[in-house]
């Protein structure tokens, strides 16, 4: 899958893989929050992030 969002002056591509996904900047760097850990992207670059499933069972 392929995102693409206009963020405060900066455009963010979201590149959805099987077990990663990239986020990708043109622009200024940014800061974001996914599953409660924080994550930089510089500006005008990219970072990769694993995939992690959560299954929640109950009883």
């Amino acid at each position: 899958m392929h995102f693409e969002i206009n963020w405060q002056g900066s455009l963010l591509k979201i590149d959805v893989y099987k077990d990663t996904f990239q986020v990708s900047v043109l622009g200024d760097a940014i800061t974001f929050i996914n599953h409660n850990e924080i994550y930089h992207v510089a500006a005008n670059s990219k970072i990769e992030i694993p995939i992690s499933i959560e299954v929640n069972v109950e009883d």
